[in-house]
């Protein structure tokens, strides 16, 4: 029986050489089955030749081994195809971007024929007569990029995987960021820098994308309410906001710009109790037409929803003063509806949801907003600083 025992211990160590079995730490091998031995390669694989650190271990039978490095190839291909977006490439979406999409010129919602585009493909008048320019249309403030490339002795995995582009969303102005990623991502980030502000709904910001994002610089934002004997039964409060950038100043000691100082915010209270509190509450009629002022290197990009033109320019003049910039009618866009009756019911329809009847939310609905307060918002404070409201009080925080 002992001459059997070593007959068998050695047989398995036998086929362990022969079968290249990585671990046999079983003291009594004669105890454990054949069929369970681990009784196949184990082999290591560098995917990356140029990064020996990065090793892959793979184990099992050789149809398994073909079966797994059949595996990794596909998804290789696969992640390839989705990080880097080969199907699309940088170079032509950006042309037709910068371009204003000039073939797609069919901008209409079938369900909402009279649903107007704020981009036009070309230029278009409103029913004031005036001229809406197409998008893009001035070919100098287009954006541009410039590539940032290796040198001729170096390849692009020598200094990085993936592209950098100095990116300049206005070409004739001398400000730029640098964008970095493949493709997909590159196209990501300039849709988030011209479009950070995002849009304005009922009870949001009416702020419009800025083209240059001013983020990090001191926001005044400038608060609007009707008044509550105002308000029809049904529905909430009218709201408006309506925000602008000090642009050159900074909360920062180490930042770039004029230090904002507690001089500048008396100022700037001041100058907004002057011309939205005195000498009587400021009023704007809401409406149906969009008025917007766009001069996005003075930090004022946005628009808001009034009954006509006339109250909507009122409005921003006021603003200017309080920026102390020179209004510039030039700087205004206004834009309206065809059938604004149809389009933004008064009182809208009700409609019955699951057996109830309910009244639908109001599309630029009209009433009358007063000016309630101000408030100033820095990058390195985590609560606004209250510049003034309707019920008196003022920033006077003395130095």
């Amino acid at each position: 029986m002992v001459e059997v025992g070593r007959l068998t211990q050695q047989t398995y160590i036998m086929m362990a050489r022969q079968r290249r079995i990585t671990k046999l730490s079983d003291k009594r091998p004669e105890r454990v089955r054949i069929e369970l031995q681990p009784n196949w390669n184990v082999y290591q694989l560098q995917p990356d030749r140029k990064n020996p650190d990065y090793k892959l271990l793979m184990t099992g039978s050789e149809s398994a081994l073909a079966l797994q490095l059949s595996q990794l190839g596909w998804m290789e291909k696969m992640l390839d195809h989705l990080l880097n977006a080969s199907d699309l490439k940088f170079e032509d979406w950006f042309d037709v971007w910068a371009a204003g999409y000039p073939e797609l010129r069919y901008r209409v919602n079938p369900k909402l024929p009279t649903l107007r585009t704020n981009y036009p493909a070309s230029n278009v008048s409103n029913s004031t007569g005036e001229t809406i320019s197409k998008w893009r249309n001035e070919v100098g403030s287009r954006p541009a990029y410039i590539e940032w490339k290796p040198s001729a002795r170096k390849t692009a995995k020598d200094v990085g995987l993936h592209r950098t582009i100095e990116y300049f969303p206005d070409r004739s102005q001398n400000k730029s960021v640098v964008l970095t990623g493949n493709d997909k991502e590159l196209i990501r980030q300039i849709l988030q820098i011209h479009y950070e502000g995002g849009g304005s709904s009922e009870g949001m910001d009416s702020t419009v994308s800025t083209g240059i994002s001013y983020r990090g610089a001191p926001k005044v934002v400038l608060y609007f309410l009707e008044r509550i004997e105002d308000v029809e039964k049904g529905y909430r409060q009218l709201e408006a906001r309506v925000g602008f950038r000090l642009v050159g100043k900074t909360e920062n000691p180490n930042g770039t710009g004029d230090l904002l100082t507690k001089a500048n915010i008396r100022n700037l209270a001041q100058r907004i109790v002057q011309n939205f509190l005195q000498p009587q509450q400021f009023r704007l009629h809401k409406g149906r037409e969009s008025v917007s002022y766009r001069d996005k290197h003075q930090g004022l990009e946005s628009f808001v929803f009034a009954t006509s033109a006339s109250e909507g320019i009122n409005l921003y003049q006021r603003i200017c003063r309080v920026m102390e910039i020179e209004f510039d009618n030039s700087k205004v866009f206004t834009s309206s509806n065809q059938n604004p009756t149809q389009a933004f019911p008064i009182t809208p329809p009700e409609v019955t949801i699951l057996g109830n009847k309910i009244k639908p939310p109001r599309r630029r609905p009209v009433g009358h907003v007063y000016f309630r307060e101000a408030k100033l918002f820095l990058e390195m404070l985590n609560e606004p600083i209250l510049l003034c409201d309707y019920n008196g009080h003022i920033y006077n925080n003395p130095d």
